[in-house]
């Protein structure tokens, strides 16, 4: 992911403002505004360089520093526990055929509508064999839940919006301890 993706994003997520961006990643703000009018027309896509000169010294920054800089922690699955990868595994191969019987996403905002649209029927139409045949929302619903969000807070998780973590400028603080 290159700096001009990790810089759009800070912005987009509004850890930084236009004028902080500019100065903290060198770039100008006149730029920078290049660049969110490229993102809002054509997604991350519209990020990619545009000159035809080959680079000399390209700037590019790993998923790992990515992950950092938007204080998100990556979690593993359990050594020697393929069950959990298997879940994961799933759920993947069963998004990308829900995907792949829609027309493509031509925009960031199209395929967020169709992710929405997968969530809300794996979520709460679906009945799952793992859960007797109700629907996670339901099962969700029916579990018991902590009275304390003390140790969520403290975790740095933003809270919950209809039964869903929110992720955006709220869950996007200090990383975890």
């Amino acid at each position: 992911m290159s700096k001009h993706h990790v810089v759009v994003l800070k912005i987009i997520a509004g850890q930084l403002t236009v004028t902080a961006a500019a100065s903290e990643y060198g770039l100008s703000r006149q730029y920078l505004h290049v660049l969110l009018a490229r993102y809002r027309d054509e997604g991350l896509d519209g990020l990619q360089p545009r000159s035809c000169a080959p680079l000399t010294s390209p700037q590019t920054t790993t998923n790992e520093y990515t992950l950092t800089a938007l204080h998100i922690q990556q979690k593993n699955g359990a050594p020697n526990h393929p069950q959990t990868q298997g879940k994961i595994e799933r759920f993947h191969q069963a998004l990308k055929r829900w995907l792949a019987a829609r027309p493509r996403a031509h925009t960031i905002t199209e395929l967020q509508q169709q992710l929405d649209t997968f969530r809300a029927h794996d979520n709460d139409r679906r009945p799952h064999r793992a859960l007797d045949g109700k629907t996670p929302s339901q099962a969700y619903t029916a579990t018991p839940k902590p009275r304390s969000t003390d140790a969520l807070e403290r975790r740095g998780v933003g809270g919950f919006l209809s039964g869903s973590v929110v992720v955006g400028a709220l869950a996007l603080g200090p990383p975890c301890p």
